[in-house]
């Protein structure tokens, strides 16, 4: 089990890091939206394309699959014997293209259960300082620094509607701010340019009732 849910979860990490990027497909508006008249089912294919590839060759992603694959790798300081390995009880990788997908030998694993009844539990639960701590206590701290930084960069779904400390929600505040003075400079420029083009008007009317009293002094009867 534990074996298909790691398999399950690097599939689906390294899925999202080599997922395809449609660079003509930007998040649409409720506004574009309807001036594009699209269906139900056009929107939906519009934002799967739209949302595809944001995580491509992301550095938080990518570091999580080295933490996952690092704690399965490397070998268990502590450990008693010649089970130090997760590839000493029958869990070793796959080949490179697979992505460090895992494979259990189901016969090595019940031969180091037999020799060593307690080999899993030192192996994987082993946490005795810094540097002997074993398959499980890595993978987790690993999982739990990763998810600690991913709540940094993006917050999380329960605090989505009220998140103002995460990066994502510090840039989507900063281009809020940035619309809002843009928008408020614009109001100001608009003002000013018709307040000149009225003055202007103005002008321009005083000019012809001018000329028009100045051409009439010329008409002779």
């Amino acid at each position: 089990k534990l074996v298909d849910t790691y398999n399950e979860l690097l599939a689906t990490l390294n899925g999202k890091l080599t997922e395809t990027r449609y660079k003509d497909y930007l998040p649409l508006t409720d506004t574009q939206k309807a001036d594009l008249n699209m269906t139900d089912s056009e929107t939906l294919m519009w934002t799967a394309k739209a949302q595809s590839g944001l995580l491509r060759n992301d550095s938080t992603i990518t570091a999580l699959v080295t933490a996952m694959r690092n704690a399965i790798s490397y070998p268990v300081n502590g450990a008693k014997g010649i089970y130090n390995t997760a590839a000493s009880i029958g869990i070793t990788t796959g080949a490179y293209q697979e992505g460090g997908k895992l494979y259990l030998d189901t016969t090595r694993l019940t031969n180091a259960l037999t020799a060593d009844p307690g080999v899993l539990n030192e192996l994987f639960s082993l946490d005795d300082g810094d540097t002997q701590k074993g398959i499980a206590t890595r993978m987790y701290e690993g999982l739990a620094s990763m998810m600690t930084r991913i709540e940094s960069i993006a917050g999380t779904p329960a605090t989505a509607t009220a998140d103002l400390k995460s990066s994502l929600a510090l840039t989507i505040t900063s281009y809020t701010d940035r619309i809002t003075q843009a928008t408020t400079r614009f109001s100001t420029l608009q003002t000013q340019y018709y307040t000149r083009f009225n003055a202007m008007e103005v002008a321009l009317q005083s000019l012809s009732a001018q000329s028009s009293w100045i051409s009439s002094l010329f008409v002779t009867e």
